[in-house]
Formats: C-alpha cells, structure tokens, sequence
C-alpha cells in the first residue's frame, strides 16, 4: 500500500522513502516466490486430473501415436456424403454428424474441428461456406455435357 497524503505529511521525506523501499523489497519477495507457486498449482492440477481420468491425456495421444485414424481424403468422403444427406451445416452439427456417422473422433473437439475443417478447406472446388449463415455446403458440379432435351 503506498503512503497516503495525510501520512505524508505527518513523515519525513527520508522517512517515507524508506517506507516505500521496504513495501518493495516486500512486494519483490512475493513475486519471487510466485514461480514455484505457480508449478505447485500446476502439479496439483495434474495429479486431481490423473485422479479423474486415470490414463489421463498423455496416455491418449500416446495411444493415438503412429496411426492414422482417418485420412483427410477419407474425411472428405464422410463430409461429403453428409452434406449430401443433410444440406448446409455449421461445422460444429458437421462434426456431431461425422461422428454419428461413424468417423473416428480424436477425443479433442477441438482437433475434430480442425480436421474437419481443413479437409473441406483443401478441396474448395467441392465445399463451400455460406457466410452470413456461417454453414458449410457442397458446390455442384457441373458435368459439362449437353443436355439432350435442350433445344440449339
């Protein structure tokens, strides 16, 4: 707490300089002892979180390691037919659709977002997203042959 006015007055200047130095050097001690605090905390954190979940996160992606659960291109494939059967979709309805329908999820939301979202991304010529709406749909392809019926 810094000296206020009335105390200033009833103080010397040396007097209150030296207060102010000790408040510091005091301030200083606590930040210093904030870092091992902080690992602490986190320590703690992870042993309540291994109680939780006894395989806990790193065992997951361990387990994850090395083999590819679903290729993007595969993802594309489930995206596409998804879109195909629904319509226009946000990402996250997409991504519980793709589950539904049998995709092997990470565990992560976050990453299932991603890989959805990049495997749409990288083949803009079949996806689309509608801005406004903030949904994903299919483009229609076009073959581009004639149309017999059409009359020249």
């Amino acid at each position: 707490m810094i000296v206020s006015m009335p105390q200033a007055e009833s103080q010397s200047v040396s007097s209150m300089l030296e207060t102010l130095k000790t408040k510091l050097a005091e301030v200083d001690r606590q930040i210093a002892t904030l870092p091992g605090e902080r690992i602490r905390i986190l320590a703690a954190i992870e042993a309540v979180q291994k109680i939780q979940d006894p395989q806990g996160p790193q065992e997951k992606r361990e387990s994850l390691k090395g083999k590819r659960l679903v290729a993007g291109e595969q993802t594309a494939k489930v995206v596409r037919a998804v879109l195909r059967a629904s319509g226009p979709l946000t990402l996250e309805e997409l991504v519980r659709l793709l589950k539904e329908k049998g995709w092997k999820s990470t565990g992560d939301p976050w990453r299932d977002l991603k890989r959805a979202y990049f495997a749409m991304y990288n083949k803009k010529a079949e996806f689309r997203v509608n801005r406004p709406e903030n949904t994903w749909e299919l483009i229609k392809k076009t073959t581009g042959r004639k149309n017999k019926n059409a009359s020249s």
